[in-house]
């Protein structure tokens, strides 16, 4: 099974589901920054191999912003837009 990761809706008003499908379970840190770097959201995880988080980034600015999931054996980013 391909590993995935998805953002929804995206774009959004600021309430995002991350959903992992077919992904190892072990520690993910998660980190939302803005297009100056800095970072509006950050979480460590541990997902089984469907997992679905809540991410609010509502209470910022609308715009594009980066969303790194890290563990030990990959690193994904994913552009978010909020509306």
């Amino acid at each position: 099974t391909a590993e995935e990761l998805i953002v929804l809706p995206n774009p959004g008003n600021g309430l995002y589901t991350l959903k992992g499908y077919g992904i190892k379970e072990e520690e993910y840190d998660i980190t939302i920054v803005n297009t100056i770097g800095q970072i509006v959201l950050s979480k460590k995880i541990i997902p089984t191999t469907s997992m679905e988080v809540s991410l609010n980034i509502s209470e910022y600015a609308a715009g594009t912003y980066l969303l790194y999931a890290t563990s030990s054996s990959k690193s994904v980013v994913k552009k978010i837009i909020k509306q």
